[in-house]
């Protein structure tokens, strides 16, 4: 049986030991893994910070490790030993969550609609499809139900505690790139302890349902704080910098583009990148493998070239490749008025200048919202995550008890409970000049 060692730039040396060593290797070299090395983790923010580099094939095998790791503390912990099967199918699900991202990831499926892509689905679809090109045959021979057990957890209908692991508020995806997305970005000052959070987690069985919770002690509740503010600090200065939302906000347009006039864009209609944009999830899977950011960016150098395929893509391609990145004007969240009124403003200006066609692909309100954290409800749907509950243990069973972070008195996660607001207008450097002027004639505070 054999091991598998990965030297990992965030964690150290991740170790995969007996079989699910064998396991780990023999999914990570399948060509419909190897194609998230060709898959940005966050999109097109390496434009912006060049060390932004890293793939959602790195970052899967980190939310591996960093999932063998709960796993191990809670054991460790808690007393109890897990079954071999619950083991490798956490782990294995950890490494696979990604695995049916497209190229550009949430981008891609915000243009052509989650009805039409969703990653998870297609992730599913990967996982325990007898299509060429998936995954059920590796982990059916290695384990008989392995595929629906795995699929269980990224579809969320999963019964097993692990599957707090996978996914929720405290999973094994944001304990890395809280990490990897911060430090390979070049933001020093979010490294939240990360080692001692992992290993203060247990299983807490809850006397009302008897269920098993995954649990931390309460004095690690200030690490827990710590990541929630790595995660705000991480959302407000590097997903939703101005530059890179810029730079998403004209790739969107790019891609809307090239999607409408397809007949144009794509004279080659059997190419992947044409084929997944028009079929969407029922792409096969032996296509999908091929299906990569380097697809589209080999159009988008053609694009560029040739002006006489559609003046907008052109134009479009062009501001691509040479980071010509749409200008920002901040809006004011207090005054919807005022939002609509520099808006059209906005419109009528790329009218004046471009055309009526031009619009839609250079005139953006763009209002991202993010909540970190999300407080407890009862009578909460099974689906909504549970909150972080922190672990009182007590010398009697009988007095040990649980708390959602939001109640503890010394917290200040509200603060991560609220929403991460980014309003702001995209249009190009011309128009962005005028409506600065309009604004100020109209006494409208930016």
């Amino acid at each position: 049986m054999g091991k598998l060692r990965i030297r990992d730039a965030i964690h150290g040396d991740l170790v995969f030991e007996g079989e699910l060593g064998e396991l780990m290797r023999a999914l990570i070299d399948t060509p419909i893994f190897q194609r998230l090395r060709h898959v940005h983790q966050n999109g097109l923010t390496h434009m912006v910070f060049p060390g932004a580099e890293h793939s959602r094939f790195v970052h899967s095998i980190g939310v591996a490790g960093v999932a063998q790791r709960m796993l191990d503390a809670i054991e460790a912990n808690s007393g109890e030993t897990f079954e071999q099967g619950v083991r490798e199918a956490t782990v294995v699900a950890a490494l696979l969550h990604d695995v049916g991202h497209a190229p550009f990831s949430h981008t891609f499926e915000e243009i052509v609609g989650r009805d039409k892509f969703d990653h998870e689905k297609m992730g599913v679809r990967i996982i325990e499809g007898d299509e060429e090109g998936g995954l059920r045959m590796i982990l059916e021979c290695h384990r008989k139900g392995m595929s629906k057990g795995v699929a269980d957890y990224i579809r969320g209908s999963s019964k097993s505690w692990a599957k707090a692991i996978v996914s929720s508020q405290l999973d094994a995806d944001r304990l890395d790139y809280v990490r990897r997305d911060a430090t390979l970005a070049g933001i020093d000052n979010l490294r939240p302890d990360i080692t001692r959070l992992i290993e203060n987690l247990t299983l807490y069985k809850d006397p009302s349902s008897g269920q098993d919770k995954v649990v931390v002690y309460d004095k690690a509740f200030d690490v827990v704080e710590s990541v929630l503010l790595a995660l705000d600090h991480l959302y407000g200065r590097v997903y939703f910098h101005k530059a890179v939302r810029a730079a998403t906000v004209l790739l969107e347009a790019l891609i809307r583009r090239a999607v409408e006039i397809e007949g144009k864009a794509f004279p080659d209609k059997s190419e992947v990148f044409c084929r997944l944009c028009s079929e969407g999830g029922r792409i096969s899977l032996s296509d999908y493998v091929d299906a990569t950011e380097a697809t589209l960016w080999c159009h988008v150098s053609r694009w560029r070239r040739e002006s006489w395929v559609d003046p907008v893509l052109h134009h479009l391609a062009k501001c691509l490749v040479g980071r010509k990145f749409p200008k920002t004007l901040e809006l004011p969240y207090d005054n919807n008025l005022a939002v609509v009124d520099l808006h059209d403003k906005a419109i009528n200006l790329v009218k004046e200048h471009y055309g009526e066609d031009w619009i839609p692909y250079l005139v953006k309100l763009d209002d991202s919202i993010r909540v970190n954290y999300r407080r407890f409800q009862a009578g909460a749907k099974m689906h909504e995550k549970e909150p972080i509950w922190l672990y009182s243990p007590s010398s009697s069973s009988e007095n040990s008890r649980i708390l959602a972070i939001e109640d503890e008195p010394r917290s200040n996660v509200r603060i991560g409970g609220e929403r991460i607001y980014k309003g702001r207008l995209y249009a190009p450097k011309e128009v962005i000049r005028e409506l600065r002027g309009y604004a100020e004639r109209k006494k409208i505070k930016l």
